[in-house]
């Protein structure tokens, strides 16, 4: 099983993914800039230094180590960190320019261009899924934002798991 901590080392890489390819692409983003993914990293490790999540589990102070492994805890927060990450792969896709086409239907190799009438000629004009990137850009971003909220939502809980009180 993969523990916490390999979750938050694979999304940490993913970070560092999605910030080089923005510097390297020299994406035109308003949503994905140095500083905004810089901005969610950072939200990012405060979580995990505030719950232990970037303590290697053999160290008793890990959230790996106060989680039973079988835990709904565990379970949960594995669900989030895995969404986490492939919500940020998906964002790296986007922006390199790998992945452009949004629905189901229209996921294949190559873009589709669908026709639309113009408004001011009988001709019709020709646009191409790229414009449906542009969404899928903003869900994406919302998505990680709101992930991390989530995440940040569990400090209080995930932080007193494992904790022994005196007696």
């Amino acid at each position: 099983m993969t523990t916490i901590y390999d979750q938050y080392i694979q999304c940490t890489n993913c970070f560092k993914e999605l910030a080089n390819t923005v510097e390297s692409q020299s994406c035109i983003s308003s949503l994905f800039t140095a500083i905004s993914i810089a901005d969610l990293q950072k939200q990012f490790n405060e979580w995990a230094e505030t719950v232990g999540a970037l303590t290697p589990p053999h160290r008793p102070n890990s959230l790996d180590s106060r989680l039973a492994p079988k835990s709904a805890y565990s379970y949960s927060l594995s669900e989030i960190l895995i969404r986490l990450k492939s919500s940020l792969t998906t964002a790296t896709q986007l922006l390199s320019g790998d992945k452009l086409l949004t629905t189901k239907a229209e996921r294949t190799t190559e873009p589709k261009f669908e026709r639309h009438p113009d408004s001011d000629s009988d001709e019709a004009s020709t646009t191409s899924s790229t414009e449906s990137s542009r969404c899928d850009e903003a869900d994406t971003y919302n998505s990680i934002n709101l992930i991390i909220s989530k995440l940040r939502l569990l400090i209080p809980t995930l932080s007193s798991q494992g904790k022994q009180t005196g007696s």
